[in-house]
C-alpha cells in the first residue's frame, strides 16, 4: 500500500499517515501556519487538496521547516523536489 505522511516534531516526533490509491507520479504539499497550528494538505493533481494533518505548535515568531522522504522498508526510492516556495502571508 502506498502512503503519504507527515512527521511533526515538537519535543517528540509523531507520524500522520494517509493511504494512497496507487504510487502517484507526483505529490503536491501545501503547509500553512494559522497562529499556533500548522495545516498540512496534499494533492495528487496539484488542484484538489486533502487534509493530512493539523498540528499544534507553541506560538513563537519563527519555526523551522524542511522536506525529506523516507522509505519504511529501507529499500529507498528516487525523489525530486521541484517548485519549493516559502513565503510569509
Amino acid at each position: 500500500m502506498q502512503q503519504v505522511s507527515a512527521v511533526v516534531t515538537r519535543e517528540y516526533s509523531d507520524w500522520s499517515v494517509a493511504p494512497l490509491p496507487s504510487n502517484p507520479a507526483a505529490l503536491w504539499l501545501h503547509l500553512t501556519r494559522h497562529g499556533s497550528a500548522i495545516e498540512i494538505r496534499y494533492a495528487l493533481d496539484g488542484v484538489q487538496y486533502q487534509m493530512l494533518r493539523l498540528a499544534y505548535f507553541i506560538p513563537s515568531e519563527t519555526i523551522s521547516v524542511g522536506l525529506m522522504c523516507a522509505s519504511y522498508d529501507g529499500a529507498g526510492f528516487p525523489v525530486t523536489f521541484e517548485g519549493l516556495t516559502i513565503q510569509s502571508i
